[in-house]
């Protein structure tokens, strides 16, 4: 079984809250795991293990302690899940408010391939959302809940 289904509001606030961002930094500004300046190859994995440490961490953690973890085979699984997370790089990460729609979009490396994930929301999540067909040139409700997940290429 998958395990309890975490929820997030995707409030920008509360990712925004998980981080240790400096008080000069701009919480509208993206996060990059690279800085804009120049930096040595050793601060920037550093930067990307932030990252991860402040947007995945916990959730992980969370998750992973629901894991079943009895017999031998959920221990072997449950191993095999920790090493696939230690291959986790989060690189960077955006959270925005556009308009009624929070925009959440996390670009990673997984196992040496790279990933983004994207997922739009409606901010009033009691609302019903339409969009304009182009087939029908009429109205269609549309699920107030958008999410994407692209993988490819090596890292």
């Amino acid at each position: 079984s998958p395990g309890e289904v975490v929820e997030t509001s995707l409030d920008p606030q509360e990712l925004e809250e998980l981080s240790d961002e400096d008080a000069d930094a701009d919480p509208a500004s993206p996060t990059h795991a690279e800085d804009p300046a120049p930096a040595a190859e050793g601060q920037a994995a550093a930067d990307e293990e932030d990252l991860t440490e402040r947007l995945v961490r916990h959730r992980f953690d969370v998750w992973f302690r629901s894991l079943p973890g009895k017999t031998p085979l959920e221990v072997s699984r449950r191993e095999q899940v920790r090493e696939l997370y230690s291959s986790l790089r989060v690189t960077w990460h955006d959270v925005d408010q556009q308009s009624s729609i929070r925009c959440l979009a996390v670009e990673f490396v997984l196992a040496g391939v790279r990933g983004r994930y994207t997922q739009q929301s409606s901010a009033d999540v009691s609302s019903a959302v339409w969009t304009l067909s182009e087939s029908t040139q009429g109205f269609e409700l549309v699920p107030n809940v958008g999410a994407t997940l692209e993988l490819g290429g090596a890292a």
